[in-house]
């Protein structure tokens, strides 16, 4: 064994033991990301040399080397980041007569998108066109009368499936040299990707257009029921609960969305005189 070939093993065992100290120190602490090394990383072209770890986590199916492909999940603020939490800065020669310091972002919307908190499911880390399996057709059950009774002649199971696509989304932002010092930046960036990729997937479930890359919301649907908001009465809301629980809808699951104006003319109108207005009886 020469020079050259000792050397290439030794490499490749200091990365193999280095892959797996890394691997034990995710289990006992958990991965520490960083999202302003993985943008600078990214910047520079190196995103994979420079940033490892996020590199495993955030990059794309293609491996783009300048691009981060962030999960739902990774945008949640209350994961373990490398920040800052006080704002740093030197008193001059008589110093303060008041400290101050500059706390994190606050945000008074909800952290969630509402289709998610109604149950929707996120699939991540999807390219292309989908093709989801589903059964179109079950084979009858039929009870037998005695033990000796014999099944009926076989019914083939159907299945089919339904074709989607994946939509992309994403906003720019532009960090500035001024907005890294900023206290606790990684979470302030995180917290509002957040919040606009939260109405954005609102916005789109709802009413998506379905062209030029965005989803197809669920009013645009073919052969959705709708029922229109001036004349909504007690019968509406029950015939579309009734299209709902046809469709193989979960009852426990249901969800109503409104507007704030929408909520107010709910509460002020009764199912009939004197016997409640709508907006108790659909909290019900």
């Amino acid at each position: 064994m020469n020079d050259f070939e000792t050397a290439q093993i030794s490499r490749e065992l200091e990365r193999f033991y280095e892959n797996k100290l890394r691997q034990l120190r995710r289990k006992d602490n958990g991965p520490r990301l960083s999202l302003t090394r993985a943008i600078f990383a990214a910047a520079e072209g190196r995103f994979r040399q420079g940033a490892p770890e996020e590199w495993e986590y955030w990059s794309r199916a293609d491996g783009d080397p300048q691009r981060l492909a962030l999960r739902w999940q990774d945008l949640l603020t209350e994961q373990d980041l490398i920040t800052r939490d006080l704002a740093v800065g030197r008193s001059g020669a008589g110093g303060y007569l008041a400290s101050a310091e500059t706390p994190a972002l606050e945000s008074p919307l909800i952290p969630e998108a509402g289709v998610i908190t109604a149950g929707a499911r996120v699939r991540t880390r999807l390219v292309g066109d989908q093709l989801t399996p589903v059964t179109d057709a079950l084979p009858d059950f039929v009870w037998l009368q005695t033990e000796s009774s014999q099944l009926p002649t076989d019914a083939t199971l159907t299945l089919g499936q339904r074709a989607s696509t994946a939509k992309t989304g994403g906003t720019f932002i532009r960090v500035s040299y001024h907005l890294q010092k900023q206290s606790s930046i990684e979470q302030d960036l995180r917290m509002i990707v957040r919040l606009m990729a939260k109405n954005a997937i609102d916005k789109a479930a709802f009413s998506g257009s379905g062209a030029s890359g965005e989803p197809l919301g669920l009013i645009n649907v073919p052969g959705v029921n709708s029922v229109s908001g001036t004349s909504l009465g007690w019968t509406g809301i029950t015939d579309l609960e009734e299209a709902c629980l046809l469709g193989n809808a979960n009852d426990e699951r249901l969800t109503f969305f409104t507007t704030p104006s929408v909520k107010k003319l709910l509460r002020n109108r009764e199912k009939a005189s004197n016997t409640g207005n709508l907006f108790g009886s659909i909290m019900e």
